[in-house]
């Protein structure tokens, strides 16, 4: 497989029909010189558009009706001649020009309408394109398009990859009448949801597989990659771990400014991590999101975006619009090329750089399915946003990864143990393995009891919708002496030999229609026979979902009890440093080249309207950092500067501090 770049731009070019000066100022020459002086090293381009068009003169897919030359072939000249590589991009699912020829291989919900746009629908979020399904003669008519392609131009100019868009089902399933068929062929129920759901991933997959192996067949090196499979999800069978032998490598779709914000990156990146394939990061020079024309990112914004990427040990990907006349627009690479400039100067530092985590977080989903057969996350979500804050060096794990390569696992508030997980908790407890759960975590799936040792009686869920936590020390530590309030409802358990880390305080009575006081929530009376918080041997239980709480209310103090739980089962961190939760920190190493590199980044971001914004960089001074390190380093020094930092070196610490971080810092740490 070849290598994969750092600095790549996608192109988009989704062009209407009635548009009708196609590429009319398309210009070879200057279309890679604007490339070249942003740095750009591989750019997508365009064989087929969601429009159903072709750029190309191909026999098997109408061609654009006002495209008067070969413009993907153009570009796939000039580019090579300028050394930047151009997979092939081809819209599979969202294809108007075959929805309207062939609506009988439309995708069709459970109550016989289309799925996508309605027919006089106003073409907003999920309902601009109609879908087609991949079980019906389409997937032959894209692989014949996959193979006119190659024969077209692999010999003239050799092809880089191929990426596929849009593979994706609704929630729903799929119930046309090809589906329906197949469904009862396997001996499946195509009433039933859950079934349908199972069939659609089992289709997708096997359309992916058909692809992949048209274009590895003939093209043993090129990269190919399938968009719009991007899950978490912990249903058996539905995960994206199954799907890893029909992609060349990763890649992460995700305008933070976009319906995507800017939790998504940091997620997705954590999960795909462990893997174990090559990552690409892809945002957008949009302000909001695709063919945002005339709407150009925050330079502040785009650097974040990148350099988090980076940070992640993921490369980098930009996605830009081409105008319909076909010339690029000078602001746009303005804008991308000092950023893909200070890539190239960081990326002997992330080159085959792996990510430090010694904390897993275990994968958890809502329950319901939203668009594109993707669970609800906010669980998780929220438990990631808590470690990404914390600056914690963290990965999302599924039920299949090895648990014994983490220190502590943790359990966000709903993830009840089948008989499979139960037995891998506790072989990695026995293995020395540390553990905090939350609310529902660590119980039965049919029965509130716990599932590993815990010397602790679980008596249901508490009568109080509201209740209060008293810390006791260790949890206590950077709190004030109080009882803090917790807008969830707790789970009734009783210590028995464990130890409470924090007392259950119930308020005088619930709040309701005849017995309330004051504006708000009754006040904490004193405290009851259950514990907030217990831990019994290497787990800590919190009585509470903290981390679905702390995703709604933001009170610091259930992050702070999180952190201290974790401080108390881990002991000091692999490294520290005294940034703010504004800041993120990431650890990667190098292993041929014996070093370490953290990274600290620092964009705060501000809701200023309905998606947040960066605009400013705000510089953080003199900061002191700690980290372990089995001997005492060779150097220290900033990347890509090469400016040595002073250290001292004790009890396998390494201690310096950071003159300034203007954005983003490496700091690299050298064995000897």
């Amino acid at each position: 497989m070849k290598h994969i770049p750092f600095r790549q731009v996608h192109l988009d070019f989704h062009t209407s029909g009635l548009i009708k000066d196609v590429g009319v100022d398309f210009n070879s020459k200057e279309f890679a010189e604007t490339l070249q002086s942003a740095h750009v090293e591989s750019v997508n381009i365009f064989a087929k558009c969601h429009h159903g068009y072709a750029y190309y003169p191909s026999k098997t897919v109408p061609i654009h009706p006002h495209l008067k030359f070969d413009l993907l072939g153009s570009m796939m000249k000039s580019l090579h001649e300028a050394q930047i590589r151009c997979p092939l991009y081809v819209s599979v699912v969202w294809d108007e020009y075959i929805a309207d020829a062939h609506p009988e291989w439309l995708q069709m919900d459970s109550n016989g309408c289309v799925v996508g746009r309605k027919p006089y629908g106003t073409n907003e979020e999920n309902e601009r394109w109609l879908y087609l399904c991949v079980n019906s003669p389409y997937l032959d008519y894209v692989a014949t398009q996959v193979d006119e392609l190659i024969d077209m131009y692999h010999p003239l100019y050799g092809i880089d990859g191929f990426w596929f868009d849009i593979l994706k089902y609704s929630s729903d399933g799929c119930s046309c009448a090809n589906c329906r068929r197949g469904m009862l062929k396997e001996g499946l129920d195509p009433s039933d949801l859950e079934s349908r759901r199972d069939y659609s991933q089992k289709v997708l997959y096997q359309a992916m597989k058909v692809l992949f192996e048209r274009v590895k067949t003939r093209l043993p090196d090129a990269l190919v990659f399938f968009n719009g499979r991007q899950r978490i999800d912990t249903t058996p069978g539905r995960g994206l771990r199954k799907e890893l032998d029909v992609v060349t490598h990763l890649e992460i779709e995700s305008l933070a400014s976009g319906e995507w914000g800017y939790n998504h990156f940091p997620l997705f990146i954590r999960y795909n991590q462990i893997f174990g394939k090559e990552i690409i990061g892809m945002t957008g020079r949009f302000h909001r999101s695709w063919a945002d024309f005339g709407g150009y990112k925050n330079p502040a914004a785009l650097e974040y975006e990148c350099y988090n990427m980076i940070a992640n040990c993921a490369k980098v990907c930009v996605g830009d619009q081409l105008h319909p006349r076909g010339r690029l627009e000078k602001v746009t690479y303005d804008l991308i090329g000092p950023v893909f400039a200070s890539i190239r100067d960081k990326e002997p530092w992330c080159e085959g750089a792996r990510p430090v985590a010694d904390i897993g977080v275990l994968a958890v989903n809502d329950g319901e399915y939203g668009p594109a057969l993707r669970p609800r996350i906010r669980t998780l979500e929220a438990a990631m946003q808590m470690m990404l804050e914390d600056h914690r060096l963290f990965q999302i794990l599924d039920y299949e990864e090895d648990f014994t390569r983490y220190k502590l696992i943790i359990c966000p508030d709903i993830l009840r143990f089948n008989n499979f997980l139960a037995g891998k908790i506790r072989d990695y407890l026995e293995g020395g393995g540390r553990l905090i759960l939350s609310y529902q975590s660590g119980l039965a799936v049919d029965k509130d009891s716990f599932v590993i040792p815990m010397r602790a009686e679980v008596q249901g869920l508490s009568e109080f919708r509201t209740s209060y936590l008293r810390f006791k020390p260790p949890l206590a530590q950077g709190l004030s002496e109080a009882d803090y309030v917790v807008y969830e409802r707790a789970m009734n358990v009783l210590a028995k030999e464990a130890e409470v880390l924090a007392e259950l305080v119930h308020p005088y009575f619930d709040r309701n229609w005849n017995h309330f006081m004051s504006h708000a929530q009754t006040p904490p009376d004193r405290p009851g026979p259950y514990a907030g918080s217990l831990r019994y041997g290497n787990v800590v239980y919190f009585a509470h979902p903290l981390f679905r709480a702390y995703k709604k209310y933001g009170n610091f103090c259930y992050k702070k009890a999180v952190s201290n739980a974790i401080d108390l089962l881990m002991g000091p961190r692999v490294v520290s440093a005294d940034i703010p939760s504004t800041a993120q920190l990431t650890l990667t190493e190098q292993p041929l080249k014996n070093r370490l590199i953290l990274h600290i980044l620092h964009y705060p971001r501000e809701r200023r309207a309905h998606i947040d914004i960066i605009e400013d960089v705000i510089p953080l001074y003199n900061i002191p950092v700690k980290m372990k390190f089995c001997h005492a380093p060779k150097r220290v020094y900033l990347a890509p500067q090469l400016t040595e930092l002073p250290f001292t070196y004790e009890e396998n610490t390494v201690c310096f501090t950071i003159p300034v971080v203007r954005g983003h810092a490496m700091v690299v740490v050298e064995a000897r």
